[in-house]
């Protein structure tokens, strides 16, 4: 770990904030790193029990368009992830996973955000009502996992924890029928 000389935070907002670290570097010299503190999130694939994927089709202004994803959120406040996973499946789809199971945590750009993503898979799904924000437009999407597969290949699915989550369920899938 490098000692920070100066930090200076440049910009406070609703999700994000941002700061300026000036570090000195083992050879004397100094760089200057930015940034992007933000909360821990988590996203949750779901599995029906005829296999299908419960999606979320939703508009992301930094790509401009509108995007397949599993459902996803930040934690509120010291919220477990695999609380705020059911949470966030219920209000976005309108499905409870009464199991979650755990793939694994990611940095979404470690070399610029804080960020720490807990993706899980859920299954055993109850209906509930959904409960958007009111910024939130989203529509619920089935599809097969090969058919999420091949959007990842034609780049029409490219959101990181949506891609991992759909290579574990792949993977676990492959793992049980060779075992």
């Amino acid at each position: 770990m490098y000692p920070i000389i100066n930090s200076k935070l440049v910009y406070e907002g609703i999700i994000v904030n941002v700061k300026i670290d000036d570090i000195a570097l083992d050879n004397g010299q100094n760089i200057r790193r930015e940034l992007v503190l933000q909360r821990q999130s988590v996203a949750v694939l779901l599995v029906t029990d005829d296999g299908d994927l419960l999606m979320v089709r939703q508009y992301r202004h930094p790509v401009g368009k509108n995007t397949l994803e599993i459902p996803a959120g930040i934690l509120d406040g010291d919220e477990k992830p695999h609380v705020c996973a059911i949470r966030e499946a219920g209000e976005e789809t309108g499905f409870i996973p009464q199991s979650l199971e755990f793939v694994c945590a990611v940095h979404s750009s470690i070399g610029i955000s804080t960020e720490l993503v807990h993706i899980f898979i859920g299954r055993g799904l109850v209906e509930s009502a959904q409960n958007l924000d009111f910024d939130e437009f989203v529509t619920i999407e089935r599809h097969s996992l090969h058919n999420c597969l091949q959007m990842v290949k034609n780049g029409e699915i490219t959101a990181m924890q949506t891609v991992i989550a759909l290579q574990a369920l792949q993977l676990s899938m492959f793992t049980e029928s060779s075992e």
